[in-house]
């Protein structure tokens, strides 16, 4: 998941990227994006490629897209 970084960091539309993990056999991506063509270049893009062709030796299911709609944040501030 590590690795996907630098994948994400060149992708101009993808604003925010995290690889988290919830447990010892439980992990995520969460990113965002500022419009539908942006999410729609980073599913096709290098990070989506590569995790789907690693996820036979990652993972014991697929990989599960899920889209959601951000209804309200707080932006992070410098201190």
């Amino acid at each position: 998941m590590r690795s996907l970084l630098s994948l994400a960091q060149e992708e101009p539309g993808t604003t925010t990227w995290y690889a988290v993990r919830f447990d010892h056999n439980t992990f995520a991506i969460f990113d965002a994006f500022p419009d539908e063509d942006a999410r729609n270049a980073h599913l096709a893009g290098q990070v989506a490629v590569s995790l789907i062709q690693q996820a036979p030796d990652l993972f014991v299911d697929p990989p599960e897209i899920q889209r959601l709609e951000i209804l309200a944040y707080k932006p992070h501030q410098a201190p």
